[in-house]
């Protein structure tokens, strides 16, 4: 019973990719850390795609027992992430903006628990048949939408079996609301997950907040990377497969969010400086200046945010009506929500309005589907790009 280290996580995450492949899928099984015996894996089928558009039933994962001097007893669970197969019908789970509960009761992005939920009852009958061999910890691993599935497996599997669950992802999106998160960290502890991410991989920066990452607040393994946002080349697993070669977990840095600090944001939002959106540190500040306005809004009932989102219309409705009430609060409040208004319209080449009175919520709703928009199209480059 050991953990994976950040090559092999890698190259499961990788090769998992071959489940569509029935002879180099063999293969992958063939792995001397997979248990030899035929009742000991089970091939993952997941529904993806829309409720009713370009819905689709495809190979997505494995679950394997362990084998050998370190994983015997173990258990492995891994995903795939996006393909362009079945019509762009991952594309459609990934775009599926808005939450619903999931298995364990906090809410997730509806797109990712629609997927992880199609493979549940495959899961929970592994689990099932496995029971008296299942003595040591779990391994979930995924890259991109992968990633998000494995997160959300290894919340259910630690509720459901009480074993330590060890958590790898490559390239992750954003699975969860800030409950969703901190349940998960403090279930798994921050040690168990490792979730890593080139800096200029754009996926792990959608959906934007109220979206956030695990283990909280958001420390994951950060490689740094010189790849442009729009190539779609530091979201590939050949480039994490380079970048955890021969490291170890404690060599690979954690690191906090880009701007944890309120300077930092307010002097952005004051700066002349144009914000580029080809740039990751942009979607970084983004993220942490909306949270900052929020606050100077609503102060500490942040959490107005998070309850009855149900799509990207809705997640946007909300963000606008705490922008419309935060432009006629005291100017100390409104100082920082126009300043703000401006850096998004800059964002989306737009130019600034300077009349409050045509800021309404209808023209921010707008703005922030736009905003939300361009946000996912950079992720759905980079999917192209696979």
């Amino acid at each position: 019973m050991a953990e994976l280290n950040p090559s092999i996580a890698a190259s499961l995450a990788s090769e998992i990719y071959d489940v569509q492949d029935n002879d180099a899928f063999q293969l992958f099984l063939a792995r001397g850390i997979f248990s030899k015996k035929i009742s000991h894996k089970s091939k993952l089928t997941a529904t993806v795609g829309g409720r009713l558009i370009n819905k689709a039933k495809d190979g997505f994962g494995l679950c394997a027992m362990g084998d050998g001097a370190k994983h015997k007893g173990d258990a492995f669970f891994i995903f795939r992430g996006t393909t362009m197969a079945n019509n762009k019908a991952d594309v459609i789970s990934d775009a599926r903006i808005g939450t619903q509960f999931s298995k364990t009761g906090t809410q997730v992005h509806i797109g990712f628990n629609e997927v992880f939920k199609s493979m549940l009852q495959e899961i929970r009958q592994f689990i099932k048949d496995n029971s008296g061999e299942l003595k040591g910890m779990i391994h979930c691993v995924g890259h991109s939408l992968g990633g998000a599935v494995a997160t959300l497996a290894a919340d259910w599997l630690k509720s459901n079996t009480g074993r330590t669950v060890k958590l790898y992802t490559f390239g992750q999106p954003r699975t969860g609301l800030a409950l969703f998160n901190w349940k998960l960290t403090s279930k798994l502890t921050a040690g168990n997950i490792h979730r890593v991410f080139h800096s200029t991989d754009p996926v792990p920066m959608v959906p934007i907040f109220p979206y956030l990452h695990s283990p909280t607040p958001g420390d994951g393994h950060y490689i740094h990377s010189e790849n442009k946002i729009i190539s779609g080349e530091a979201h590939k697993m050949a480039g994490y497969i380079k970048s955890v070669k021969n490291m170890s977990w404690t060599g690979l840095q954690r690191r906090a969010p880009v701007f944890n600090h309120e300077q930092a944001i307010v002097e952005l939002l004051e700066s002349k400086v144009g914000l580029n959106p080809e740039n990751p540190k942009t979607w970084a500040w983004l993220d942490a200046a909306l949270i900052f306005v929020i606050k100077k809004v609503v102060g500490n009932a942040i959490s107005l945010i998070h309850s009855g989102i149900v799509g990207i219309h809705t997640l946007a409705d909300r963000i606008a009506w705490i922008l419309e009430k935060g432009i006629h609060l005291a100017e100390s409040v409104s100082y920082y929500v126009k300043l703000f208004i401006k850096k998004i319209m800059q964002v989306l080449g737009m130019r600034p309005v300077e009349d409050s009175k045509k800021l309404t919520r209808s023209f921010l709703q707008g703005l922030l589907r736009m905003l939300i928009h361009r946000s996912h199209e950079l992720a759905k480059k980079a999917f192209r790009n696979l």
